[in-house]
């Protein structure tokens, strides 16, 4: 429990001994008094917390076995830890905060993360929105689009920061569409032709065939490097790889 209402007589026990003077212990008091309405919610948020982490959270029986993301973070340390649930966003954003001062000290961490979601996770969209380099990300997910909640700015983001897109076989048309955006788009050239008079455009070859002549049409058009449709049906053994540095798009199968 919170020992916040315990503190008002701590102060007056310094008072009664002349560690503090009244005038202090007062102030002292007046700030707790101002901290009261806050109670509740630190209690609220401890126990949330220690509901989200009870199968992780060590017993203090082993000590010489506790580790935490800053000590697992040295040379050749290797942490696992299963949220268990992409709604326990609390015990996400600690790890994340735990991350942030591993990288402040100097370390460069490669974070793998499975599936999880960034949505309501405000520490992990936020980490992820910036390009450092003192972390390198791989990011595993079924469908990276609902992963960021559907939010075209984190996603663009993400996939702009990235250095490499492998794209294999999902279910997801909507995320078939962004990743195809993501890879990017061609010029190429559309050839139409016909038979006909004169009058035509002064864009438009025309080709004398015989008494008439043939009107060829010569445009261009921007299409999908790989469209959406070619990712929706993509087998369980394609393999789309995409380097964002060189812009350059590699396509293999998996025996």
């Amino acid at each position: 429990a919170c020992p916040h209402h315990q503190l008002f007589d701590k102060v007056d026990e310094n008072v009664a001994d002349g560690t503090f003077s009244l005038d202090v212990g007062n102030s002292i008091k007046a700030k707790l008094v101002r901290g009261q309405a806050e109670v509740v919610l630190v209690e609220a948020y401890f126990n949330a917390l220690k509901n989200e982490v009870a199968d992780t959270l060590s017993s203090g029986d082993d000590y010489d076995n506790l580790t935490n993301v800053i000590a697992a973070g040295s040379p050749g340390g290797i942490l696992l830890f299963d949220l268990i649930s992409n709604h326990n966003n609390l015990t996400l954003n600690l790890l994340i905060n735990q991350i942030r001062t591993l990288t402040s000290h100097g370390d460069k961490p490669l974070i793998i993360l499975d599936s999880l979601s960034s949505v309501k996770a405000e520490q992990l969209s936020e980490f992820l929105k910036i390009k450092s380099v003192n972390v390198n990300y791989i990011i595993s997910t079924e469908d990276i689009y609902t992963m960021v909640g559907a939010q075209d700015v984190e996603f663009d983001t993400i996939i702009g920061n990235s250095s490499m897109l492998l794209v294999m076989s999902h279910s997801c048309g909507q995320a078939s569409n962004k990743l195809a955006e993501a890879i990017g788009r061609y010029e190429k050239k559309v050839i139409s032709y016909g038979l006909g008079g004169g009058g035509y455009p002064a864009s438009t070859t025309s080709v004398i065939l015989g008494g008439g002549s043939a009107n060829i049409n010569i445009s261009t058009q921007s299409d999908f490097r790989v469209k959406p449709e070619v990712i929706d049906a993509m087998r369980d053994d394609e393999v789309y790889l995409y380097n964002n540095v060189k812009k350059k798009l590699f396509y293999a199968t998996i025996a």
